[in-house]
Order: C-alpha cells, then sequence, then structure tokens
C-alpha cells in the first residue's frame, strides 16, 4: 500500500496556525515534537506498493499518543472531534 501525502506543518486549511491560537507548550505540540524525533526506520516501505494508500505512521502515532494522553479512547468522539477541535487537527 501507498502512503499518503503528510505535512505535518501544512497551515493553507486554517484562518491562522495553530501555534498562533494555542499556546507554545501545549499537549498535542509535545506529543508532535517527541514523535518527529522518533526512528520509524524499522517500519517497511509501503511507498511504492500496489492499493489505496495508507495513513503515515508518524500521524498515526501522534493521533494514537494525543488520544490517550487526553483519555478520548471512543472511536465516534475521536472522528468527530478530528472535525471540530484545533487541537486534534
Amino acid at each position: 500500500m501507498a502512503l499518503r501525502k503528510y505535512l505535518s506543518r501544512q497551515t493553507q486549511l486554517f484562518w491562522a496556525p495553530p501555534g498562533d491560537v494555542l499556546p507554545p507548550d501545549y499537549l498535542c505540540f509535545v506529543i508532535d515534537e517527541t514523535v518527529e524525533q522518533m526512528d520509524f526506520s524499522s517500519l517497511p516501505d509501503r511507498s511504492k506498493t500496489l492499493g489505496h494508500p495508507v495513513y503515515a505512521p508518524r500521524l498515526l502515532t501522534k493521533i494514537l499518543f494525543y488520544r490517550y494522553t487526553t483519555g478520548t479512547f471512543s472511536s465516534r468522539v475521536l472522528i468527530r472531534a478530528r472535525k471540530e477541535v484545533l487541537r486534534f487537527i
């Protein structure tokens, strides 16, 4: 499976960058920096395989870390939050 394009610093979709709205020491930024420093080289390279593109492992790891540290265990709550809550976006 191919990987979907993932830009962790994308700001074109927002009226203001999240860093301007949320405090710099907010939990989502701490998790973002922590996961960016992790080594994902042991995972297989899926960029040239056939099929529908999958999400980047870094993105999924960030989502899992954030949802568990905030106590968001419900998938339905997570799906709703990723569309409505800036810290999940």
